[in-house]
């Protein structure tokens, strides 16, 4: 809470932060630890905000440092899952296999480097697999109970705390928030991508515009929407328990509440489930410190992500971890 306002300032911090951090993170802003200031704002502040902001405004120098992300940043036509496609069929024309659906039991180690993993496959045969490179995206907490000894170290991995995220994602004909902005978007919509709500009587924290990453994921862009509604919860939350058809009642009703699209316009919705989806950084949190000094004796062990490290991590630096991961055993594959 101290470091929010001393960079923030309080006026800022009482309307924007206070009860949005609740909302995403499940803790009160004091119960939750100061390393989360870096990892999620980086070296932003409210005056270097509001500096860039108003030369963006008067166009000094012609520096737009505050455009909307899609500016920024090439995307593929049909999104980021369609790399994984490209990647999975790379893998399998040079003779790679990749196993789906299959559920790891047990990370096997030997003097400080992993050997071997076992694992359950889609058919329910419990496999071993030997391994010369590890590198994983599986929560931290995971990975360690699935070591198949340390269980002085996995006393505190038990401790870790991760958050639940529920995403309805809905195709509508329609799309209520328009352009008042100078950008160009399709079909005038708001330009942004991730809007965070901020109203209190809505449990949804975060809300996804699609069409602004690519207008292409759903044909034609001029017809079709697609957004996705995000609830940050904790395993015992009652929305986390919830059925499918309540999920979508509720979120019907916080759509056309925040004023994105009404009930009439929906033309289908997806309900996906993402258990331990994000870090917290409350309470136990300093309990992953001598979990990441035990996983350093590990030198075929690459941890890639946010789940993995715990810790935020925007998707491009994800995405450059294990770019360099790649590099990495490469590089160690050519020496030996």
């Amino acid at each position: 809470k101290d470091a929010l306002i001393n960079r923030f300032g309080l006026v800022f911090y009482n309307k924007f932060l206070k009860d949005t951090i609740k909302k995403l993170y499940g803790h009160k802003s004091y119960e939750i630890s100061s390393d989360f200031i870096q990892d999620a704002f980086g070296d932003i502040n409210l005056f270097s905000y509001i500096f860039e902001l108003l030369l963006y405004k008067s166009n000094f120098l012609n520096l737009r440092k505050q455009m909307p992300m899609f500016s920024k940043f090439y995307y593929p036509k049909f999104g980021l899952s369609s790399l994984w496609d490209l990647m999975a069929d790379y893998i399998k024309q040079n003779g790679g296999e990749i196993l789906l659906n299959s559920n790891v039991l047990d990370v096997i180690s030997n003097n400080q480097k992993i050997v071997g993993v076992r694992y359950e496959n889609e058919f329910g045969m419990i496999k071993e697999l030997d391994v010369d490179y590890c590198a994983t995206s599986m929560p931290l907490k995971k990975l360690i109970n699935n070591f198949d000894t340390f269980p002085d170290i996995k006393k505190y991995a038990q401790k870790l705390q991760c958050r639940h995220i529920l995403a309805l994602t809905f195709c509508t004909s329609d799309f209520h928030l328009k352009n008042r902005t100078n950008f160009k978007t399709v079909n005038s919509i708001t330009p942004e991508i991730d809007i965070i709500v901020l109203e209190n009587e809505c449990l949804v924290s975060k809300v996804v515009l699609h069409n602004n990453i690519s207008p292409y994921y759903l044909g034609d862009f001029r017809v079709n929407y697609l957004t996705t509604m995000l609830y940050y919860l904790d395993e015992f939350d009652d929305l986390w328990q919830m059925d499918n058809n309540k999920v979508v009642e509720l979120a019907h009703s916080e759509a056309k509440r925040i004023g994105l699209f009404s009930k009439k316009d929906v033309k289908k919705v997806y309900v996906n489930r993402f258990p331990n989806a994000i870090c917290s950084y409350s309470g136990t949190y300093f309990d992953v410190a001598p979990v990441r000094e035990f996983l350093k004796e590990f030198n075929n062990l690459y941890l890639l992500g946010s789940n993995a490290n715990h810790k935020i991590m925007p998707i491009d630096e994800a995405m450059f971890c294990g770019i360099n991961v790649a590099r990495e055993i490469d590089r160690n594959y050519y020496e030996q």
